[in-house]
């Protein structure tokens, strides 16, 4: 049987010949114009063909000859791109589906060395550290929106600060739960949260002349007699005279900056990934990871010492002093979600089962969204008291609040990590003032 058709009402294929009337203006007598048809005279006739053109890049979908699709995503990190521990960073995929890591930071390193800290350094021995130009933290707080600190990740011209609209959140479902910074001064001044920075590089004294850097960073103690409270008081540490104790330098290492430049007393580095303590009222050991993380440093030496300079600022109406030591980097939004569930994971006085996560936060199409599990009843957190029962701090006896604003945990999100056109993480900012610092060993009570 021949085939029939029409288009634009005015074409009609018998056959092998096409009759179209669309032009008003044709010259022949019948008003029509006449086509031959191509089609070979021995396929099936009124058999419609469509080139089947195969993968493309762009379609969605990760085919066999591709590595990514762009915005396509499945957890990639730059450890497994670069198939290097330690490597971290920020990565997308490209126009042509192939993975660009030019973002990411990692190595392979030779004998016993380890991806540390930007690059591949020997390991720190387990013995006492000798320190080479050794500060103490006297202060810390993170940055606010109205004192910017300290990268701009998305280059626009503005230092990147999300996390104060994040711990804004925080702060809505119940007093105390955000102060962060009121909670790392508390443990600074207590003497249970002591940080010694040592910038190596710098000359022995005096701040002159420029090279390179490198900067470590240790958790230590000022109970070097072990008798459970600080050797010197919070004034002789503020003023420069603590004597401190670092026991296991290698697993007292919590950070370190290996690639920088110092200059004049101003020290810059390149990128690292640290873990940053976030303590919540009543969870002082909380930390989370910062990820490309920066420092910088303006120091000044005074009497062979080393101090931050500092500056002054208005925040909420108060004039307060930021630190000359500033870390800048961002937090995953996935990380908040592990910290939360960390600490929900203790709120048995609320019914709370271990290992229970409450919390989800997922990557969807166009943005992250956080959830509350409905199958989880957090009615039990009327129970928890912060002062009644130890542990419980001031995040379990507010659980049902905390579900009622995790959507707008997500929304703070202002850094996209990989590429997907997802905002996945929160930009943040520490100010840190330093003091000169020495080191001492332990001490021992010959009567015991």
């Amino acid at each position: 049987m021949k085939r029939l058709s029409f288009i634009c009402g005015c074409m009609l294929t018998i056959g092998s010949l096409t009759l179209s009337g669309c032009d008003d203006d044709a010259g022949d007598d019948t008003g029509m114009d006449v086509v031959e048809d191509t089609h070979d005279a021995g396929s099936d006739i009124g058999e419609d063909v469509t080139e089947d053109v195969g993968p493309r890049c762009g379609d969605g979908v990760v085919d066999s000859d591709e590595e990514c699709e762009p915005g396509v995503l499945s957890g990639e990190t730059c450890a497994e791109l670069l198939d290097i521990a330690g490597a971290f960073g920020r990565f997308s995929c490209t126009d042509d589906c192939e993975w660009d890591t030019s973002g990411c930071f990692g190595e392979v390193c030779d004998g016993d060395d380890e991806f540390v800290g930007g690059s591949c350094e020997p390991p720190l021995g387990t013995d006492g550290y000798v320190a080479h130009r050794l500060t103490y933290v006297s202060a810390a707080r993170i940055a606010e929106t109205s004192a910017p600190c300290c990268y701009d990740f998305d280059n626009n011209g503005v230092e990147d600060t999300a996390i104060s609209g994040l711990l804004s959140t925080l702060a809505a479902i119940g007093d105390g739960v955000a102060d962060i910074n009121g909670a790392m001064q508390a443990r600074i001044d207590n003497g249970t949260l002591v940080t010694l920075v040592d910038f190596v590089g710098l000359p022995d004294s005096g701040i002159s002349g420029e090279g390179p850097a490198m900067i470590r960073i240790f958790d230590a103690t000022n109970d070097r007699d072990s008798d459970g409270s600080a050797d010197q008081s919070v004034e002789e540490r503020g003023d420069g005279d603590g004597v401190f104790l670092i026991e296991n330098a290698r697993e007292s290492n919590r950070a370190q900056f290996n690639v920088a430049t110092h200059t004049q007393g101003d020290v810059q580095s390149d990128a690292s990934q640290i873990p940053i303590p976030f303590p919540l009222p009543g969870h002082d050991e909380m930390t989370v990871s910062l990820e490309l993380a920066y420092a910088r440093a303006e120091l000044i030496d005074i009497d062979g010492g080393l101090h931050s300079v500092n500056r002054t600022a208005t925040v909420g109406g108060s004039e307060v002093t930021l630190g000359g030591f500033e870390i800048g980097g961002y937090i995953l939004l996935t990380s908040f979600e592990e910290t939360l569930n960390r600490i929900i994971d203790d709120c048995s006085c609320a019914g709370i089962s271990e290992g229970t996560d409450l919390l989800t936060i997922t990557e969807g199409a166009r943005a992250m969204s956080a959830t509350c599990d409905p199958g989880i009843d957090v009615s039990g957190s009327a129970n928890c008291s912060g002062e009644a029962v130890p542990g419980d701090g001031l995040v379990c006896p507010l659980l049902s609040q905390l579900c009622l604003v995790t959507a707008a945990i997500t929304g703070t999100a202002d850094v996209d990590t990989n590429g997907n056109g997802v905002r996945d993480a929160v930009s943040v900012g520490f100010h840190f003032e330093l003091v000169p610092a020495a080191l001492g060993p332990a001490i021992v009570d010959d009567a015991q």
